[in-house]
């Protein structure tokens, strides 16, 4: 009825067969390396990439931007997401700036290993919004974000 995986594939995601454990984060669970470009996880060898602590953490940020909120079932009354739809087409005016930067702060504190996001710098170029910032973790290490929604 269903498809079924490759046993070795599936193997790897349950965590069964994991012959890498210097990539994986003990503290955030295990993630796999996403192209956000294609929409496909990234394979090397047949075998799903592992991610490191920042890579996991840049993901998270990339899908917690990209989501709008209550948009997708799965997400519904979590809080997951940013209110980013609704401002998108608008005019990029020290109004929308600031609700912008006030709806990423807010959305990505929500994730544990980040501190703070500082030095968020918003951009409209045709009808993308690029936003980059700075994300200071709870290790004091520093992510630069950059994102075009």
């Amino acid at each position: 009825m269903f498809p079924t995986l490759n046993p070795a594939l599936q193997a790897q995601i349950n965590g069964v067969n994991n012959s890498n454990t210097e990539n994986n984060t003990t503290e955030l669970g295990r993630s796999f390396l996403f192209d956000f470009g294609t929409g496909q996880f990234i394979m090397r060898d047949g075998r799903l990439v592992d991610t490191n602590k920042a890579q996991a953490i840049s993901q998270w940020i990339s899908l917690c931007i990209r989501t709008f909120i209550d948009k997708y079932k799965v997400y519904k009354d979590t809080g997951f997401g940013t209110h980013l739809e609704k401002i998108i087409n608008k005019k990029l005016n020290v109004f929308y700036k600031t609700t912008i930067n006030s709806d990423l702060k807010e959305a990505l504190i929500k994730n544990n290993q980040i501190k703070s996001v500082n030095n968020i710098q918003l951009t409209k170029e045709n009808d993308k919004l690029n936003i980059s910032a700075q994300v200071k973790l709870v290790d004091g290490s520093i992510l630069d974000v950059e994102e075009a929604v």
